[in-house]
């Protein structure tokens, strides 16, 4: 299967952040805000605590982001790094 090249750029912004660019993460959050809050959003039906929920989401990825062995796991909202927080929701 080819990959997407959106895919692909988040890849590559995990790298350049893993190298020492802060700008990648600043890319990376402009990116995948919005797509966060929605997902979330469609769980809690609560704009507020999905933008709360979307802030914990991104204090986990910027947590371990640079543990990230394979960058190609990042880039769907609900991957690992938010998955705890979206799993509680469902779970509620």
């Amino acid at each position: 299967m080819e990959k997407h090249s959106d895919h692909i750029f988040d890849e590559w912004l995990i790298l350049q952040y893993q190298s020492g660019d802060a700008e990648a993460m600043s890319l990376l959050v402009k990116r995948w805000h919005r797509k966060i809050i929605r997902q979330v959003y469609r769980h809690t039906k609560d704009a507020e605590a999905s933008k709360d929920i979307a802030q914990d989401c991104w204090l986990a990825i910027f947590q371990g982001i640079i543990k990230i062995k394979d960058p190609s796991r990042f880039g769907g909202v609900g991957d690992e790094d938010c998955k705890p927080k979206s799993h509680r929701l469902d779970s509620a």
